[in-house]
């Protein structure tokens, strides 16, 4: 046995393309494929705070692959993944954070959407086109699949364009048409909310998130004490 990165890791030298993960042999031509299109999307994304990976699951799975005779942790193979920020308009960015499983692009992959400009029902919808054309690859070539980021990308810029833009036109419509607007009767309600306080950052992200979910603008204050507030036109947001 050989040891790497630390004392605590354990390595065994077995037959080529193949690596020991507990007691059972493992091929790893999938991680060679997803270790060459993370390096690919890495030469297409070169930007400073365009492409994330992370580094360490990364040379755990290059020394994997490079050593003369493959080796892997006893403990498991790392599980490879990136995250995408793309600038979709001067005012719109969208980030894709991808997570390669085990035995992609064999599998599909696991993806989530951020883009704050999208209301959630349109970041759904996205989601859902980005999730069938990981499936699509997964099952390409007789269950063997194709590596499908890229492709994933393209149409999240396309896509997110193309939601943002009708998103403006309906706003810009409903701005044109008075009558539109007189015919939903709008009432106004406020609420505002005190706390003992805010401080917590994945706290004030949920705030948000909720938020936007019921499709509530207003301000909220961190600190001692925090507030909350946020007017609505929907009685049932009161």
């Amino acid at each position: 046995a050989e040891k790497i990165l630390d004392a605590s890791v354990f390595v065994l030298r077995v037959a080529p393309r193949q690596a020991v993960c507990g007691h059972k042999l493992m091929d790893t031509k999938w991680l060679e494929r997803q270790v060459a299109e993370i390096d690919a999307l890495a030469a297409i994304y070169p930007e400073d705070g365009e492409f994330f990976t992370d580094d360490a699951a990364l040379f755990i799975a290059r020394a994997i692959l490079e050593s003369p005779a493959p080796i892997a942790p006893i403990c498991q193979v790392p599980v490879l993944g990136c995250t995408i920020r793309h600038q979709i308009t001067v005012d719109v960015m969208a980030t894709l954070t991808v997570s390669f499983p085990r035995g992609y692009p064999g599998v599909p992959l696991h993806l989530e959407v951020s883009c704050a400009e999208l209301t959630p029902a349109s970041q759904k919808g996205l989601l859902n086109e980005l999730h069938a054309i990981a499936d699509a690859a997964a099952s390409a070539q007789g269950g063997i699949g194709e590596e499908a980021v890229f492709q994933i990308c393209q149409c999240l810029r396309q896509s997110a364009s193309r939601l943002f833009s009708m998103q403006e036109a309906s706003a810009a419509r409903e701005l044109l048409c008075p009558t539109l607007l007189e015919s939903r009767a709008v009432q106004l309600g406020v609420r505002m909310v005190w706390f003992h306080h805010i401080k917590s950052l994945a706290k004030r992200k949920q705030l948000v998130k909720w938020a936007r979910e019921a499709s509530l603008c207003g301000f909220s204050k961190p600190g001692f004490p925090g507030s909350w507030r946020a007017p609505s036109t929907s009685a049932r947001s009161w």
